[in-house]
């Protein structure tokens, strides 16, 4: 009864870390409470990279390095991983409803048992939306070691632990505008779709590739700008993806139609978009190619419509609210890096002349 109650306490407290904020953070403090429940003596905790379409290691104890490498890469070679994945639940080695042999298998004989391990018990982690998000592996020393309890308290647990594996968790998707489309968005420009949300279109996202790699090297948390596509105004959000460092580094994208905000005009933005950044009125206007006092009038007009009374409070409700403009054409330029600079560190010194 009483290890009972204990492991009804720990699917409550892995049920909280599968919301906690840091995923790597949050695998290793659920893997020691799964240690603590099952007591085996080695245990890994797997996600599933959709870009890579491979399992990535977010927590593993007391594995051997060659092993925990060959069930996160050699097992989807096997029959057994497929029947794991086919009847979604967990399985061991000695289990009377493990539908194969599997000490006879090359798994075990050329892998297991000369890492000293004789029984195991794996289970696939399933999203509640049906979508396969992970492994989790167990190893004991001794044969025959897990019960039909210790799979049917894993396979209870289970639900919890595909969220917190979940590669799209890292995905703060309450930030995100309600009405945004959004993804994951790759280097490479692979997308990834988030639970719930409507995928950006392809060639919205075409034009944003070049700037994925430049805002992950930024150090940025995340950035907010608009963009004018076919006639309309988009807001557009990148936010750092909280991953495994092994896995493909991304950033989520979310994507919104918009009216230009405070009644600014494209021109108006643009001037913003440079004193955002620190220009002074001379180098807005060398950019523009208009003169010195348009720039002067636009920059008035700016702190009427914005309602701040200075260029510094100006360029501080830019950054805040995304009201920028970088180029999106080619390759990412200066503008674009120095509006991911104001981003990670505030907005900077402002100059009128």
């Amino acid at each position: 009864m009483r290890r009972d109650l204990d492991r009804v306490r720990l699917a409550a407290e892995l049920g909280v870390l599968s919301s906690h904020a840091n995923q790597v953070i949050a695998a290793n403090d659920a893997l020691a409470l799964l240690c603590g429940a099952i007591q085996p003596d080695a245990a890994e905790l797997l996600t599933w990279d959709p870009f890579m379409n491979a399992h990535v290691i977010v927590a593993s104890a007391t594995y051997p390095a060659a092993v925990a490498e060959y069930l996160r890469v050699g097992m989807m070679d096997v029959d057994f991983y497929g029947l794991l994945r086919e009847h979604s639940r967990a399985m061991s080695i000695d289990g009377e409803d493990t539908p194969v042999d599997f000490r006879q298998t090359p798994h075990y004989q050329d892998v297991l048992e000369p890492a000293g391990f004789h029984d195991g018990m794996s289970a696939p982690l399933i999203a509640a939306d049906g979508r396969y998000t992970g492994m989790m592996h167990m190893s004991t020393a001794a044969s025959s070691r897990f019960t039909a309890g210790d799979r049917s308290w894993l396979n209870a647990v289970s639900p919890a632990l595909a969220h917190l594996v979940d590669f799209t968790r890292s995905s703060p998707l309450e930030r995100l505008p309600t009405d945004s489309d959004a993804a994951l968005l790759s280097r490479a420009g692979t997308m990834v779709p988030l639970p719930g949300r409507r995928m950006p279109a392809a060639e919205l996202v075409t034009a944003l590739v070049p700037f994925v790699g430049w805002f992950l090297d930024s150090g940025s948390s995340s950035v907010t700008f608009l963009m004018e596509w076919a006639g309309t105004w988009r807001q557009v959000g990148l936010m750092g993806a909280d991953t495994p460092p092994e896995a493909t580094p991304s950033v989520i994208v979310s994507i919104a139609t918009r009216e230009l905000p405070h009644g600014l005009t494209a021109r108006e933005v643009d001037v913003l978009t440079r004193l955002a950044i620190g220009e002074s009125n001379h180098e807005i206007a060398a950019d523009l190619f208009v003169s010195v006092r348009t720039v002067t009038t636009h920059v008035e007009r700016i702190l009427g419509k914005l309602c701040v009374t200075s260029r510094a409070g100006a360029a501080g409700k830019a950054v805040r609210e995304g009201l920028v403009r970088p180029h999106l054409t080619g390759e990412p330029d200066a503008l674009v890096g120095a509006l991911f600079d104001v981003a990670r560190r505030g907005p900077i010194s402002v100059h009128a002349v």
